[in-house]
């Protein structure tokens, strides 16, 4: 009697136990859609304003980029044009406390330019991307790369000339 009674609320709990599982998956699902948009707001958090800031104060009348960068201290760098198409960056401070600086973007030494030069120089490596920057006033191309799965490379080269200015090494040392 006992068997029977299970055999017959067997489907019932199955459905209940599908429709719970299902509950906690959409659930879980929303939970990392929101968490998603979260991360990205916040990573894009100020872009708007530096855009802004750039048209407001400077020469530049077309943006065609706004990234971040993270040296001594932290700027928006907003890429674009002047009235002439000539191009340039603006580094817009994260604190008000430090002024806006403008530069030329490179005629010769190009992101181009140093990706293919970097490519020669690192074939096998793993590039994760090439940011303008500054770093003691001097306009500079960070390089972020890694040659292996344990390290990461950070290497800072003069826009100017391509010379190399700083480089920082993390390695893994753990497993």
């Amino acid at each position: 009697m006992y068997q029977t009674q299970l055999k017959k609320e067997r489907p019932h709990l199955f459905r209940w136990g599908v429709l719970i599982s299902g509950l906690i998956f959409i659930l879980l699902l929303l939970s990392v859609i929101y968490l998603y948009v979260n991360v990205m707001q916040e990573k894009t958090k100020g872009f708007n304003q530096a855009k802004q800031t750039a048209l407001d104060e400077t020469e530049i009348v077309e943006v065609e980029e706004v990234q971040r960068f993270h040296g001594d201290e932290a700027y928006f760098v907003v890429s674009g044009y002047d009235t002439n198409k000539q191009p340039l960056f603006v580094f817009v401070p994260f604190e008000e406390k430090h002024s806006i600086m403008t530069v030329d973007q490179p005629q010769t030494y190009t992101k181009e330019r140093v990706e293919s030069d970097w490519k020669e120089n690192c074939s096998t490596c793993s590039l994760t991307a090439i940011t303008p920057g500054i770093i003691e006033e001097t306009a500079v191309w960070e390089i972020n790369y890694r040659p292996n799965k344990d390290t990461h490379i950070y290497e800072y080269i003069t826009m100017e000339d391509g010379d190399l200015l700083e480089q920082l090494r993390f390695k893994k040392h753990f497993k």
